[in-house]
């Protein structure tokens, strides 16, 4: 299948590429019956280049489509966030400062006092000192990831074709 392959496999990629396989297949024999029905070595080459440029042409105008569709919904979040930070409540705009400095503040403990307190006890007083507890800091990470916009998980659900919108 040569280029079609490529470029679906390039674009898509592993699962949305599999959704295409029935597209990929029909167009695979598309190619196999120009090689049979048309004599002409030319011609066959001519037609075969005309149906690769046309599925090239869609494949880029599902990949247009699909970013548009991402981009408009960022631009919506970005709506949602502004309103939220404008806003005097504290049940509307008040959770993101308090989330930040909650992520803030358990880093600050897992990757400052948490090592250097107890180096700091044993330094300056001579007594060993238990370590102090750990945080779970992949959970800290999730939350400020997600709270951030970072997480990509609706686009980790598209790439696997999870979504069904």
């Amino acid at each position: 299948m040569g280029i079609i392959g490529d470029i679906a496999g390039k674009v898509l990629g592993g699962a949305a590429g599999a959704v295409m396989s029935p597209i990929m297949s029909a167009v695979s024999a598309g190619l196999s019956i120009i090689d049979k029905f048309v004599p002409d070595k030319n011609q066959a080459a001519k037609l075969k280049h005309e149906l690769e440029m046309s599925v090239q042409n869609h494949v880029a105008q599902m990949d247009l489509t699909a970013l548009q569709a991402d981009i408009q919904l960022a631009l919506g979040q970005i709506d949602v966030n502004k309103s939220e930070a404008e806003s005097n409540s504290l049940f509307r705009g008040g959770w993101r400062p308090a989330v930040g400095w909650i992520c803030a503040a358990g880093f600050a403990y897992e990757f400052m006092v948490r090592p250097l307190l107890p180096w700091l006890v044993n330094l300056f007083m001579k007594n060993p000192v238990a370590l102090l507890p750990a945080l779970d800091v992949g959970t800290l990470s999730t939350l400020l990831m997600g709270m951030l916009g970072l997480g990509g998980m609706r686009t980790w659900e598209k790439y696997k074709g999870i979504t069904t919108k």
